[in-house]
Formats: C-alpha cells, structure tokens, sequence
C-alpha cells in the first residue's frame, strides 16, 4: 500500500490543537493459495500473484494539547475502504479472482515529555480494530463453491515507546520499539494463511534536521520482525 496523507492543523489556543487528514490509498493485492474464489476440481486453489492496482480512501482526525513540557494526543483513522481487488488469473470456476478488503480502523493515544538536556520520550496506545473490518473479523465460512469468507481476527492493542536526542540546534535523532498482539487466534490459523502479515515486535529509527527556520527534512527506517 502506497498512502498519501495531506494534512491541516489548526490551533486553537496556545495550548489546544487540532487536525484532519484524509487519506488515499494506492494497492495491490498478492496472495498464493488464493482462498476467496472458488478452488479447481482437485481442491487446489488458484496463484494470485499478478494483482492490479486498487484505489482506497479514507480519513483521520486528531487533537494535540501542551502542557508545560508534556505533550497529549489522540487520533481516529477511519477504515480504509478500497476498490474491489482483481487477479488477472481464473479461479475453479473460471471466474476472475477478487477480494473486496478493508484496511482496519485505528485509535491512538498518546502522551511525550520534553526534556531540559536534550533527550525527549514518547509512548502511545493504539487499537486496531480488525475485528470490525470486512473480511477480518467475520467467521470463516466456505460458500457453495468452496471459496472462503471471514478470517475471524480479533481486535488487537499496539504500544510503542521512542526517544529522541537534540544532537546540536540543527539534527534531532530518534529511535523506537513497538510491539502488537497479533490478530489471529489459535482455532484460526489455517484459515488465515492468505494474512501472514503478522509482525508483533518493531523496531525504528530516524532523524529531522532543520533547513533553515521554517524548513525541515525528516526521514525513518521502520523493521518488522
């Protein structure tokens, strides 16, 4: 998934800020076995590896405060809802395959402490609510054609904690760790083969390093296990 986020702020007090971002999704979609369309008369089922491309949208919406030298936060990210996957390979049937997919809702909370000899840190809670979402969190089910439906996955908590380091008046250096439950529950595993994109533990660094005194440059590194 390529995603581009534009977004506006707008404070509302000294202390108070808010904001809104919508967001727009550019995808495909690999999977092999291909479990959602019909399998042939052998009971294999079809390769989906020559996805096309898929439009999604959705949205976020977020509010900072300051307090001194803590810093509160909160956002909603919407699910992002897409086009109907399509692979340009034939199921049992002969049919194209395709998948109608949802990227989960997101709810995040978050609190950072500026601190006097240059370390700063930051932790946050997110929910990620695959249960909700089309396709992740229903039961799985086959159809009369044998293709299945529902991955059964559970609602999962994300906690990451960072730090940062003001190295001179121009670069900040960051690092991260964050881990995830995973959404997968023991009597399901088999049928969620077609979602091996688990990843519990993460680990990020980065940097920014300021331009000029309304101009920065930021960039990260992000490793799932």
């Amino acid at each position: 998934v390529l995603q581009l986020v534009p977004t506006l702020a707008y404070k509302a007090t000294d202390k108070l800020s808010i904001g809104f971002a919508p967001t727009f999704n550019f995808a495909s979609l690999q999977a092999e076995p291909f479990t959602t369309n019909a399998p042939f008369a052998s009971g294999a089922y079809a390769s989906g590896m020559r996805g096309d491309k898929s439009l999604g949208v959705g949205a976020q919406f977020g509010i900072h405060y300051e307090r001194d030298s803590w810093n509160y936060g909160a956002s909603y990210k919407t699910e992002q809802w897409f086009q109907e996957f399509k692979i340009n390979t034939p199921d049992g049937l002969g049919n194209p395959l395709t998948a109608n997919l949802e990227h989960p809702a997101i709810a995040s909370v978050g609190v950072g402490h500026e601190g006097a000899n240059g370390f700063d840190w930051a932790a946050e809670l997110r929910r990620i609510f695959y249960k909700s979402a089309k396709d992740w969190g229903p039961a799985p089910v086959f159809d009369g054609s044998g293709a299945l439906h529902g991955f059964n996955m559970d609602s999962i908590w994300y906690v990451g904690v960072g730090v940062q380091y003001h190295w001179n008046r121009n670069l900040i250096l960051r690092a991260g760790y964050a881990f995830a439950e995973s959404p997968i529950k023991s009597d399901a595993v088999t049928y969620s083969a077609d979602a091996p994109a688990i990843i519990e533990h993460h680990l990020s660094i980065g940097l920014t390093y300021a331009l000029n005194k309304s101009l920065d440059l930021s960039g990260s590194l992000h490793y799932g296990f």
